[in-house]
């Protein structure tokens, strides 16, 4: 039973069947751009690991907090429980830069965003990312209601194949955030992802706990 002590619910849904393949331009629905600047750059004359994820949090802010989505309802905030990012080729200045972004799976609070970073067609990332949705009150995970779902699902993107549970389950990372965030977001996302799945894999970044 998660700790909010509602077990995981028979909503949890895995949005694709399998294996996605987050390389392809085709994957993706929702699509963000944003430049790459003169200061991102470090001195090996590439943009600098870190700014990656900024660009990933540019795709994954336009598509959670679009008001015409409503995506998180009145008095709901989402908060990020995980980040796993794998950095497959260099980016530089100057130059524009496209974030997809889609969904991978849903669960009762919590939802786990698929994206890459593509620059002059050619994918330079792939990412992960674990979202809860929190009460602004209360600060413990709340359920999605169905029109949340049902937007969320307009961005599934298409399986290839594999298994993937939901972080919902007990001991995931919802179940984590669920206790309150009174001890550091961060610290609730480790506790929980101990029983969760390891979607990272070998080489890749590892972020946990923040906002938005």
């Amino acid at each position: 039973m998660d700790r909010d002590g509602t077990g995981r619910g028979a909503g949890d849904e895995q949005a694709s069947a399998g294996a996605v393949d987050l390389t392809r331009r085709e994957t993706f629905a929702h699509w963000s751009r944003d430049l790459a600047r003169w200061g991102d750059t470090d001195r090996i004359g590439h943009l600098n690991n870190a700014v990656f994820a900024t660009f990933f949090e540019t795709g994954r802010v336009s598509l959670i907090h679009d008001r015409t989505l409503m995506l998180g309802p009145p008095g709901t905030l989402f908060v990020i429980a995980r980040l796993a990012i794998d950095f497959r080729a260099e980016m530089h200045w100057p130059g524009e830069v496209e974030i997809g972004t889609g969904l991978l799976r849903i669960g009762r609070s919590s939802v786990t965003l698929g994206q890459a970073l593509f620059q002059a067609g050619r994918c330079t990332a792939t990412a992960e990312s674990t979202l809860v949705l929190i009460d602004a009150a209360t600060r413990r995970a709340t359920p999605f209601p169905p029109a949340s779902r049902a937007t969320f699902h307009r961005f599934a993107l298409p399986a290839h194949a594999a298994d993937a549970a939901d972080e919902d389950r007990p001991g995931g990372v919802a179940g984590g955030l669920a206790g309150g965030l009174a001890g550091g977001i961060a610290g609730g996302a480790a506790q929980g992802e101990s029983g969760g799945d390891a979607v990272g894999q070998p080489g890749a970044s590892h972020v946990r706990g923040g906002a938005g």
